[in-house]
């Protein structure tokens, strides 16, 4: 066998560079395919597929599903508008001029009239549909007087002693000229019962509608209006 080997790669042989650049490709061939093999088993070991789910049918063992990563999943999940509503109880204005009328902070047996400011808002998408409620706490009256930027303005249920608003639409953009908006006057006659502490004048603040891209419904709550305003140093404690 050695004098076959060393006949083969004699450099007499008229054939040996032939032989010698021929074997260097069948290695560098057979080395290739061997070093391709090995990434291939070690690759689940070093770089694992995150995310991914198998499903192996019931009636086809053999057949093999594979689902799509959840991340990706989770990219195509829709994002919904977000609706707010912003709930103000006021006796002045930021600008000082007096909207109320009677007693500041109320005392019992005696009127004290504010202005309840309502403002929504959305953010990503419009909102369409949309209904505002509120109700009117214990000593509590609506005095009919309202103002409104919207199509339609606030009705007064006095069976239920709520107060609703509507608006078609609830656009996103921020530079609107007149974005909606509505106000309306109540009354509050505090009683002896209510006496050294803060009152509550607006209860069941809500906000609802539907999302316009993916007509799903969305909603929010505002937190309940008292006595307690910023015009009103003494904290909002009822007076005897």
């Amino acid at each position: 066998m050695l004098k076959r080997f060393h006949k083969y790669y004699h450099p007499k042989n008229n054939f040996f560079f032939v032989h010698i650049v021929a074997d260097a490709i069948l290695i560098l061939t057979v080395g290739s395919l061997a070093l391709y093999i090995f990434s291939l088993m070690a690759y689940p070991a070093k770089y694992p597929i995150a995310n991914n789910s198998i499903t192996i049918p019931k009636n086809n063992p053999a057949a093999i599903i594979s689902a799509k990563p959840a991340s990706e999943n989770a990219a195509k999940k829709k994002i919904l508008g977000e609706l707010r509503l912003s709930a103000i109880c006021r006796y002045t204005l930021a600008e000082g001029d007096q909207l109320g009328v009677g007693p500041l902070p109320p005392k019992i047996g005696e009127t004290t009239k504010y202005w309840i400011l309502l403002s929504p808002s959305t953010n990503y998408f419009d909102v369409n549909d949309v209904t505002v409620t509120a109700d009117l706490a214990q000593n509590v009256t609506f005095t009919g007087r309202t103002s409104a930027v919207s199509e339609s303005g606030i009705e007064y249920d006095e069976v239920k002693r709520q107060i609703s608003w509507e608006i078609s639409k609830l656009s996103n953009k921020s530079d609107e000229l007149m974005p909606p908006g509505a106000a309306f006057e109540i009354t509050f006659t505090p009683t002896e019962d209510q006496a050294g502490r803060t009152a509550k004048l607006i209860t069941g603040i809500k906000i609802s509608g539907i999302d316009s891209p993916t007509k799903t419904a969305v909603k929010s709550i505002s937190a309940n209006l008292t006595t307690h305003i910023i015009e009103d140093i003494s904290g909002g404690f009822i007076q005897p």
